[in-house]
């Protein structure tokens, strides 16, 4: 039996030995919540339900879950029908085929919501399965419900209470890990590029490169390539076996330089990482803190950076199409990138998340 850390015991006696049966644990990436999910799987009798947003954290956890003994399955447009205990799925794959899933919920007691901060994040108009998926999970009624994030607004897990009509037991606060070194750097758009490839040149630290775009992933990468890395792009253009292959690349040591979008970040490990640098200012709050949150994980220490300037927002904005929401999330990354001190800025994110 493996020994829990004092708020991974807090979490599990809560969700399963007290009358608040629907548990939202907030804690800092690579603090164990994967362990968390882990142990609430194994002391439930029923079927389990997983949500995750991305296709390499489903593949990732249905290894881990296998792994731990758990009879699990990630259900993917290529492998749909459930036959595992524990099935782990993304919003559309419930939201397009609920039917196949109707055993399964039928016997379904436990449903854990993986970064949670989804539901808040994209299901405005990025992915609307996951304003959708809030009515299925209402309809559902499961007798236990665990969430998990480690960036959740306020105003967020407020609306996900009110919507569902439940109260959570709220447990952990948001909070940096202790290893990580970060802070953001205003710097001209004519200086960037040069700014950090020349800390790309200088160090043979492994390095994550977050970029806005697909193209500039493949554009960079190519450019560190040519510069003598070893450097790949890594996006939701690829496909699931190119990205299992990738990260693999990247934790034995046969990549030292990652070029990715923001889609990369939640949950994927990377225990070898030394470094994140954000070349661009990330289009919201939770998107900062989830790409920054890549590295110092494992007790690891680590640094984090963000070059930015005036320049970014104009060029988000512009790219909004003047969606309320999205420029609302600007707003904010504007105003916490202006304070004027690092001490400042930690205490607005502090305000900002649960």
């Amino acid at each position: 039996m493996r020994t829990l850390r004092p708020f991974q015991e807090k979490v599990l006696k809560t969700l399963f030995e007290t009358d608040s049966p629907h548990v939202l644990a907030i804690a800092p990436t690579g603090s164990g919540k994967g362990v968390i999910a882990e142990e609430a799987i194994l002391r439930t009798r029923g079927h389990c339900v997983v949500l995750v947003p991305l296709i390499a954290l489903g593949a990732q956890l249905e290894t881990r879950f296998q792994e731990a003994g758990i009879s699990a399955q990630f259900l993917t447009s290529e492998n749909r029908t459930p036959r595992a205990k524990t099935v782990i799925l993304s919003p559309e794959r419930w939201e397009s085929d609920p039917q196949s899933l109707a055993e399964t919920l039928a016997h379904a007691t436990l449903l854990i919501v993986d970064e949670c901060h989804c539901i808040e994040e994209w299901g405005t108009e990025f992915r609307p399965a996951y304003r959708k998926i809030l009515k299925r999970i209402r309809e559902q009624n499961f007798k236990r419900t665990l969430w998990l994030s480690a960036t959740l607004p306020r105003s967020a897990g407020e609306s996900i209470q009110r919507e569902l009509g439940i109260s959570f037991a709220l447990l952990g606060e948001f909070a940096f890990p202790p290893e990580l070194e970060w802070d953001t750097r205003y710097t001209a758009p004519q200086l960037r590029v040069q700014t950090w490839m020349k800390n790309c040149l200088d160090s043979n630290d492994n390095t994550l490169l977050f970029f806005n775009t697909r193209s500039e992933t493949e554009k960079f990468s190519d450019l560190l390539v040519r510069s003598g890395r070893t450097a790949t792009y890594f996006h939701a253009g690829i496909s699931r076996e190119e990205k299992t292959a990738i990260l693999k690349r990247f934790r034995d040591g046969n990549i030292t330089h990652l070029c990715a979008t923001g889609a990369f970040g939640m949950g994927v490990d990377l225990p070898n990482l030394d470094r994140t640098f954000l070349t661009q200012v990330p289009y919201s709050p939770i998107a900062f803190v989830q790409s920054i949150g890549r590295v110092a994980r494992f007790q690891k220490r680590g640094v984090a950076r963000l070059y930015w300037s005036n320049e970014d927002f104009r060029w988000l904005a512009l790219r909004s199409a003047g969606q309320p929401e999205f420029l609302n999330k600007l707003a904010q990354m504007k105003e916490f990138l202006n304070l004027p001190t690092r001490e400042t800025k930690r205490e607005w994110l502090s305000r900002y998340f649960l």
